[in-house]
């Protein structure tokens, strides 16, 4: 969890701005939410001495990076710093035939995480599944010994380069296939935008990509789609959605974006505590697609008590029905504990019946649990309005006042846990196509209901953040960086 320098200031960083950025993360609360690294992204270097160490203008950084480093440090967070992993270029500053010279002196800065992008090495013909793990091992035995995270960037999808590179095998398709034994975290799809914004299709096309493979992601490792772009052509039903959907992918949660020009309205978005919760949750699994069928999507991420995170997503641009029962989310058939992250509001029902707008989503927590006898009730607009069963009692509470301990996705040790096994898939009479089983494969049958969707009072047990495909596919045009 953090904030990167890239969609916000592109190449134009300096002394001034990475203390901006530092302090944005404490003032707006995002600090004490969780997020923690603030990170270099292009435009900091000055090049190479004559010994082959990394140089820095020094109108641009009067401290140093050394001092940038200790000014993040002083607010209570962490530096990371960004490289390419291939040669320098017009296009990007390369560590290739330096990669242990760099990650010293990146540790001897004091820089806590390191993003190696792949913009010049993907065009040079390096192969991914060689430099990643000399570049990864340069990192870990840095001459200070200090640990930092490591982000794969091979962003290369399949012909991207110049109609036949990469090969699927050598592109961010199948970085989930070796990644994960070298990094902390790797990208699943191209880059989600350029010019400083990203689009909604370019956000749909990121998340079926990296929903390809759930099962590699795990506490330690995690599929990365790339940043969340808050950009102002997205609505704020699109950018709900979009924090909706990295939340239960457990997907790094990085904006990348100007903190002092964002409403307040996107920086609760940011801040939700119940959100981050499910995002951090110990269990560390990532969402899978329990219903899709058009445009209507559900998405499930088993947590670690038994409950379950539910994604309720129109992708188009027409308004939706859809009614999502506790078969579907992988539940017996029993009341359901609904607690609607964002409203912060929590009811009782049987099925859960929703009128989507366009390109918007609902995002829950849903336990079992024992009620009296239910009765019907309507909502309307945002709220779930087709005979919403409703218990006598259920209210509504304000998490986001919950003061835990500070958390971010990705950097904890490795702990074993169990990866989701492949849910069943049911075809209706007309056509639907239901994925279950999902919370029971995980975690076996609840013996004991829970009472609630979560232990009042306490946060969940966090974790630490930072397919292969055939054909050529479309997608916007890298930057050189």
């Amino acid at each position: 969890m953090g904030v990167d320098s890239w969609y916000a200031y592109g190449a134009q960083i300096n002394d001034s701005v990475i203390r901006e950025m530092a302090d944005l993360v404490v003032v707006t609360g995002m600090r004490d939410a969780g997020y923690r690294y603030v990170w270099l992204d292009a435009g900091w270097p000055g090049g190479r001495n004559t010994d082959g160490s990394l140089a820095l203008n020094g109108a641009q950084w009067p401290h140093g990076l050394s001092g940038v480093c200790d000014y993040v440090h002083s607010q209570g967070l962490l530096a990371g710093i960004y490289i390419d992993a291939g040669p320098s270029t017009r296009q990007a500053f390369g560590s290739y035939g330096h990669y242990q010279q760099d990650a010293d002196t990146f540790a001897a800065w004091g820089f806590d995480a390191v993003k190696a992008d792949f913009v010049s090495g993907g065009p040079a013909a390096l192969d991914p599944h060689v430099v990643y793990p000399q570049f990864a091992s340069a990192v870990k035995g840095n001459a200070s010994g200090r640990p930092m995270l490591l982000n794969v960037c091979n962003f290369w999808v399949p012909g991207q380069i110049d109609g036949t590179r990469p090969t699927p095998e050598d592109s961010s398709y199948c970085n989930y296939q070796w990644a994960p034994e070298v990094a902390h975290s790797w990208r699943t799809d191209t880059d989600i935008g350029m010019d400083r914004q990203t689009t909604w299709p370019w956000i749909i096309r990121n998340v079926d990509h990296n929903c390809t493979h759930p099962e590699a992601a795990g506490p330690g490792h995690w599929n990365d789609p790339d940043y969340i772009v808050p950009s102002s052509n997205l609505t704020y039903d699109q950018i709900k959605a979009y924090v909706s959907l990295w939340v239960v992918m457990a997907a790094p949660l990085m904006i990348s974006a100007d903190l002092s020009i964002q409403p307040r309205n996107n920086l609760d978005l940011f801040t939700n505590r119940d959100a981050i919760r499910i995002n951090q949750d110990s269990l560390g699994a990532q969402a899978k697609t329990a219903y899709r069928r058009g445009d209507q999507q559900v998405l499930v991420k088993p947590l670690a008590d038994r409950s379950v995170a539910v994604c309720v997503l129109n992708r188009g641009p027409s308004e939706q029905t859809i009614t999502v029962t506790s078969s579907m989310i992988g539940l017996p058939a029993h009341p359901m504990s609904v607690h609607n992250v964002w409203r912060q509001t929590t009811q009782t029902m049987r099925t859960i019946s929703l009128r989507l707008a366009p390109t918007s989503c609902y995002l829950f927590r849903v336990s079992l649990t024992a009620s009296p006898p239910v009765r019907s009730l309507r909502h309307q607009h945002e709220e779930p309005r087709l005979n919403v069963p409703f218990a006598p009692g259920a209210h509504s509470h304000n998490s986001g006042t919950h003061e835990g301990p500070p958390v971010s996705h990705i950097g904890r040790p490795h702990p074993s846990h169990p990866v989701c096994p492949h849910p069943t898939r049911t075809v209706g009479d007309d056509g639907t196509v239901t994925i279950a089983g999902i919370l029971e494969e995980v975690h076996g049958s609840p013996d004991v209901l829970p009472e609630r969707v979560r232990p009042k009072g306490e946060p969940t047990e966090e974790s630490e953040s930072p397919t292969t495909g055939k054909g050529r596919r479309k997608g916007p045009k890298r930057r050189g960086r």
